[in-house]
């Protein structure tokens, strides 16, 4: 393939929400030559540092899909990530396990957009920004179910005491 994105082991440095500035200087200017190209191509997944956060961008025929990829701590890290976890018994954390594994929550999530392929690198980074916000309400909801079964636990440690 032309646009070899692969010889990038990170495509940014501090996350998706820097728009066209959140990618290496040399990532862009590929990524921007590829779009003039007119060709296909493929970026594949880049990581940016900072942040638990990927973007992949492809072009097919006269289509941009802009792919983005969100996570947060996995189980039980995201527990102790919460308020008031510090003390919370294996069992307790069985049960808090439990509840997460009925949910409809993970920890991870990734969504999609199609560009106009006379898109420029700002329209995909709005469009991964964009993505990136939704993942992050749906993780941040996740995360909120979490830290309210700890405050049910707690409750019902206080009523039982």
């Amino acid at each position: 393939m032309k646009f070899d994105f692969g010889k990038f082991y990170d495509f940014g440095h501090y996350g998706i929400f820097d728009g066209e500035d959140a990618l290496y200087p040399e990532v862009r200017e590929m990524l921007e030559e590829a779009l003039k190209s007119g060709e296909d191509f493929d970026t594949g997944w880049g990581s940016f540092k900072k942040e638990i956060e990927s973007i992949r961008i492809q072009a097919i025929d006269d289509v941009i899909f802009v792919s983005v990829s969100c996570s947060m701590d996995d189980m039980p890290e995201l527990i102790y990530d919460c308020e008031n976890s510090e003390d919370l018994s294996d069992h307790e954390m069985d049960l808090i396990l439990d509840d997460w594994d009925n949910s409809d929550y993970t920890t991870d999530t990734e969504g999609e957009r199609e560009l106009p392929r006379n898109c420029t690198v700002l329209d995909i980074m709005k469009a991964a920004t964009d993505i990136c916000n939704e993942c992050n309400t749906f993780l941040e909801d996740g995360f909120r179910f979490v830290q309210e079964c700890i405050d049910y636990i707690r409750k019902e440690r206080k009523q039982n005491d």
